[in-house]
This record gives C-alpha cells, sequence and structure tokens, in this order.
C-alpha cells in the first residue's frame, strides 16, 4: 500500500480552494517539484487531531506546520459520527523528509483509507499569499462570553468527569492507533465516542454557564427567602 509514492500531487484547486485562475494558484501549481516540503492528508476522521499526526510524522524529520479542515470538497460523511471527514496539509521543514514521508510503506496513523500526496503549495507561502482580512467589527458581548468562558480548572464537578473520561477516551485511541490493533468497525466506535463525549462536554459547560448567569441575575437575598 504505502502512501502513494511520490508522484501523486493535489489535483483541481490551489491551496484553500482558490481556483486555477487565480495568480497564487498558478504560482502553486508550478511550484518546482524539489521546493516542495508540504503533504496533503485526506480520509482523516474528524476526531484525529494536530498532535496525533505531528507525533506521527515527526520520525520522517522537522515538522513545521500542521493544519486540519473539514473535507467538504469529497462528501463523503464519517460512518460513526455522521461528519464530515478532514483533510491536512503537513509541512516539513525539508523537501527530503516530506519526500522519505510519501515513500514509507507504514500507513498513517495505521489507518489505511488516509492517503498522502504532495501538495501544491507549501503552508508558509500560501499564507503569505492570503490578503489580510480587513478589520472585522466587534461583535457585541463577543468580549464578555469570551471572559465568561471557564477555564478547564474552573469546571463543575459533572463537566470534569466528562473530562476525565473525555481525556481516557484519548489516551485509549490514540495508543490502541499507535500499535495497530483496532478492526474498522472498533476504530469507528472509538471515533464515535470521543466526539460524543466532547459535545457532552460542551453541552454541560453551556449549562453550566447559564446557571452561573442566572444566579448572578437573581435579586440579592432571594437565596435566604422563604
Amino acid at each position: 500500500g504505502g502512501n502513494g509514492g511520490g508522484g501523486r500531487e493535489e489535483a483541481g484547486t490551489g491551496w484553500g480552494g482558490m481556483s486555477k485562475g487565480d495568480g497564487a494558484a498558478k504560482q502553486a501549481n508550478t511550484l518546482p517539484m524539489a521546493q516542495r516540503r508540504t503533504l496533503k492528508l485526506t480520509g482523516l476522521p474528524p476526531q484525529v487531531h494536530i498532535g496525533s499526526l505531528a507525533k506521527h510524522f515527526s520520525p520522517f524529520g522537522t515538522v513545521v506546520n500542521v493544519q486540519i479542515k473539514a473535507d467538504h470538497e469529497s462528501g463523503k460523511v464519517h460512518k460513526g459520527t455522521g461528519k464530515p471527514f478532514n483533510l491536512s496539509y503537513v509541512q516539513f521543514a525539508s523537501h527530503t523528509a516530506a519526500k522519505a514521508c510519501l515513500a514509507s510503506p507504514t500507513p498513517i496513523l495505521n489507518n489505511r483509507f488516509i492517503s498522502a500526496v504532495w501538495a501544491n503549495i507549501n503552508l508558509d507561502e500560501a499564507a503569505a499569499q492570503q490578503p489580510s482580512p480587513p478589520n472585522s467589527p466587534k461583535r457585541p458581548g463577543a468580549a464578555a462570553k469570551a471572559a465568561a468562558a471557564p477555564a478547564v480548572s474552573g469546571l463543575s464537578k459533572a463537566a470534569s468527569l466528562i473530562q476525565q473520561s473525555l481525556d481516557g477516551a484519548r489516551q485509549l485511541y490514540d495508543r490502541a492507533m499507535e500499535a495497530g490493533v483496532l478492526s474498522d468497525e472498533r476504530r469507528e466506535k472509538m471515533e464515535a465516542n470521543i466526539l460524543s463525549l466532547e459535545e457532552k462536554l460542551e453541552s454541560q459547560v453551556k449549562m453550566d454557564e447559564a446557571e452561573k448567569v442566572a444566579a448572578a441575575q437573581a435579586p440579592a437575598g432571594a437565596e435566604a427567602a422563604g
């Protein structure tokens, strides 16, 4: 199997969904092979995180940048979670390291459904080509909302228990993936479990926040009344 050999490259659009007519994409498509240091991965399950990718690729050489985003182009949905698969761009410090990674017969994260090809452009060059966004108007309440977001240490007892379960599930998953002992069915079940715990934690934190706000808005002395 392997990761697709050294020849294949990203088809169609350039970085960030630019059409081939864009100057940036034209430049990207003519990037000499010897200057390419970035791989494009597709078929990533939704819960794969940057840390596990960086850890997998570091034996091939220094990893300088990893980006993950939802792959809406493929239209494929992860069976276990119903969410779209992700794609990722991984940039190495050298062309040699990226080439060694592509040539490796070991499946990425021991998942034979994840494939890798040469990206048309390196991440640092893509970032330099992106126009800087205009100053967006500040949304009312955004700062207050950010200030109200609880620190992990400030989680309620219920949220802390969910967080512990989530940490345990992630560690178990990472260890099993490294050992390569998971069947596709078991892997999908573990991925679905991690995502459901993440959603559970998020909704618990929101509930805790709503309770705090309600308590803060209650008239003083209301608790003592009655």
